[in-house]
C-alpha cells in the first residue's frame, strides 16, 4: 500500500498531455519521480502523446481519447469509456485510487457514470480542476455577463451529481474554491490541491548588474503579451529583455498587425531576446531561473480566480513578479510584497494598461534587490506548499 494510507494503487491521469509544455507535463514528471520506481503507481495521457514525452515517463500510457475541452456536449461518455478500458486491463479494486489531474464537465460526468455502471471494486476518483471557463479563441465572449451564467448553469448541471466514491479538488485560489462551494451540495465542498512543483536543487542565475525582465509563457490576448511588447519598448538599454513568443492568439486583426510591429521594432534592439518556441520543463525552469523579474500581465477577468503556474515558479525560485491587480497573483504579492502590481483597465485597448505596467518594471528594477530579498525569504514557504509532497499529503487526506 501506499505509505500511511489504504491506498493501494494510484492511477494518475492527464487527458491534456499530448505536448511536452506546461503544467500538463510538469506535474506528471513531478510525481513520477516522486515515486520513482514504485510499481504501484501508474500514468495515462492522451492517446496523441508525443514519443517525446513517453521518453520522460517512464511507462506512460496513451489511453485517453478525449482532452479536457474536446466534445464538451459528450456528457462524459468518451471519459466512461476510458476508465471502462483502464478497468478491463488493471482490474480496480476498492483500495484503489484514480487521480485526474485536469478535470472539466465531461471528467466529472463521466466518473459519474462509470462508477454507476460498475457493482463492486469501486476505486476512488480525484477530479482537480483549474479553470472554471473553457478555451476560447474569443477572449471578448468569455467576460460577457451571459455567457458567464451559461457557463455556471452548466458547473451546477454538472455537479449535482457526484458519486460518494467521488472528491473534487480545486488549485489553491480561496475565490474558485468559493465559486464552486456555492454550486456544490455541502457534504461536497471543494477541497484544495496544491501544484505539485519538482523540488530543484538548481538556483538562480547572477546577472550581475543586468537586470533581465521575462515574459514567459504562452501569447494568447489574455496573457497580455502585446500589453508587454507596447510597455517595454523604451525600457532602459542596459536591462536585458526576454520574450517567449508562442502561438498568440485572440488578437484582432488591428491587435495583431501592432503585436507584429512593436516585435518587430524590438527584435531590431541588441539587449531582446525573443524565443518562438516551447521549452521542455527543464529547458523551461532554466529560463525562469535566469531571469531577474518575471512580467505576468493577465487579464483580471481571466485570473480574478485562477492560479498561475509561471507566478507559483517565480515565488519557488526567489524570482519578483509584476503582476496585474484584480488576480489572484495580486493578492499573493499584497501578502508577501515579493513584486509590484501595477493598474490594469479592462477597457480594452485602453493605452494607460501599457504605461502603467512600464511604470510598474521601472519601479521593480529600481528596487530589484529589495523585491529579490523579499522573494527569496518568501520561496521557502512557496517551496513547501507548493510540492510534490505537500500535493500528495493533501491528496491522502481528501480521501482518508
Amino acid at each position: 500500500m501506499i505509505e500511511n494510507s489504504n491506498i493501494d494503487r494510484i492511477f494518475f491521469i492527464e487527458p491534456n498531455l499530448i505536448k511536452g509544455m506546461g503544467h500538463v507535463v510538469e506535474f506528471p514528471i513531478s510525481l513520477n519521480k516522486y515515486f520513482e520506481n514504485s510499481p504501484k503507481i501508474y500514468f495515462n495521457a492522451n492517446k496523441n502523446v508525443y514519443s517525446t514525452v513517453r521518453n520522460k515517463i517512464e511507462g506512460l500510457s496513451g489511453r485517453i481519447s478525449k482532452t479536457c475541452f474536446e466534445k464538451l456536449d459528450s456528457n462524459g461518455r468518451y471519459f466512461c469509456d476510458d476508465l471502462k478500458n483502464i478497468d478491463n486491463e488493471y482490474h480496480f479494486t476498492s483500495n484503489d485510487l484514480v487521480v485526474v489531474l485536469t478535470s472539466y464537465w465531461n471528467e466529472i460526468m463521466g466518473s459519474y457514470q462509470y462508477l454507476n455502471r460498475i457493482e463492486k471494486n469501486l476505486p476512488g476518483i480525484v477530479l482537480w480542476i483549474h479553470q472554471i471557463y473553457p478555451p476560447s479563441d474569443e477572449f471578448e465572449i468569455t467576460i460577457q455577463k451571459k455567457y458567464k451564467q451559461k457557463i455556471k448553469i452548466s458547473w451546477k448541471d454538472t455537479l449535482k451529481n457526484i458519486h460518494n466514491k467521488m472528491f473534487l479538488a480545486c488549485t489553491p485560489s480561496l475565490k474558485m474554491k468559493h465559486y464552486f462551494d456555492s454550486l456544490v451540495d455541502s457534504k461536497k465542498n471543494m477541497n484544495i490541491l496544491p501544484l505539485p512543483y519538482e523540488q530543484s536543487k538548481r538556483t538562480t542565475k547572477d546577472n550581475g548588474d543586468q537586470i533581465k525582465i521575462s515574459f514567459l509563457g504562452d501569447g494568447r490576448y489574455e496573457k497580455g503579451l502585446l500589453l508587454f511588447l507596447n510597455a517595454v519598448q523604451d525600457i532602459p538599454g542596459n536591462n536585458k529583455i526576454f520574450i517567449q513568443n508562442i502561438s498568440p492568439r485572440g488578437y484582432s486583426s488591428k491587435e495583431r498587425k501592432e503585436f507584429d510591429f512593436q516585435l518587430q521594432e524590438l527584435i531590431k534592439r541588441d539587449n531582446v531576446i525573443i524565443y518562438n518556441k516551447p521549452r521542455f520543463p527543464d529547458k523551461f525552469m532554466e529560463l525562469v531561473l535566469s531571469s531577474s523579474l518575471i512580467v505576468l500581465p493577465y487579464h483580471p477577468y481571466s485570473y480574478d480566480k485562477r492560479v498561475s503556474g509561471i507566478f507559483i515558479q517565480a515565488m519557488r525560485s526567489g524570482i519578483p513578479c509584476v503582476v496585474s491587480e484584480g488576480t489572484w497573483m495580486a493578492d499573493e504579492i499584497d501578502r508577501s510584497g515579493s513584486g509590484v502590481v501595477f493598474k490594469y483597465n479592462i477597457t480594452r485597448g485602453c493605452k494607460h494598461n501599457s504605461t502603467s505596467l512600464r511604470n510598474a518594471i521601472l519601479n521593480a528594477t529600481d528596487k530589484i534587490q529589495l523585491l529579490k530579498h523579499r522573494a527569496l525569504t518568501n520561496s521557502v514557504s512557496y517551496k513547501k506548499e507548493y510540492s510534490p509532497n505537500n500535493f500528495v499529503d493533501s491528496l491522502l487526506k481528501i480521501t482518508d
